[in-house]
């Protein structure tokens, strides 16, 4: 398997006060939108969160291996239990993620020696919209034994592939309930 697709949905959601994967817009749970995304373009997906809630979408969905890490440790999971080379990890509060984009982004995989493909921002790395080869695995076991949960942290140990010139409205994450009113309601 060359591909595998993953959703990060197990987050706390402490700042939005509510379970965003959950959230509807246009009538569809964010995570449904990004599962369906992410399976359009990778082949496959996984939910990474519990599976007593999002079990329900009908797509596998895996509880974190190690609880309490973030998305470093939503990365872990993917990696541990993958048997795809490249895998494609996104969050689920990103609602204008494009299958076409996911799909740009495991295209530059194709001849690089990079373990991950990310897009840039003015920010920097794009950390949750990213592709990671599954051989990143002994960086990531490395960060997290080591204290080090920040995944813009772990990028520059992975010889990131840059993909530049994304439309950046793309990577708009929705964490607060006034950044999801404010995009829910202008739509």
């Amino acid at each position: 398997m060359r591909a595998a697709g993953f959703v990060l949905a197990g987050g706390l959601s402490s700042r939005m006060g509510r379970d965003k994967a959950l959230l509807r817009h246009w009538g569809v749970p964010l995570v449904v939108r990004a599962a369906a995304a992410v399976a359009d373009a990778a082949g496959s997906v996984t939910i990474l969160g519990d599976p007593g809630t999002y079990g329900r979408f009908g797509w596998p969905a895996l509880a974190d291996t190690v609880p309490g890490l973030g998305p470093m440790g939503a990365l872990l999971t993917a990696l541990e239990n993958t048997r795809a080379e490249w895998n494609v990890l996104v969050a689920c509060d990103m609602p204008d993620l494009s299958r076409e984009l996911l799909r740009e982004l495991l295209a530059k995989t194709a001849r690089t020696r990079g373990r991950c493909v990310a897009p840039v921002t003015e920010d920097g790395f794009e950390p949750l919209c990213a592709v990671y080869r599954r051989t990143a695995l002994p960086e990531v076991r490395a960060a997290i034994a080591a204290g080090h949960l920040a995944m813009r942290d772990l990028l520059p140990l992975l010889d990131v592939v840059p993909v530049r010139g994304l439309d950046p409205a793309c990577f708009r994450n929705l964490n607060t309930p006034v950044e999801w009113n404010g995009y829910s309601h202008r739509r």
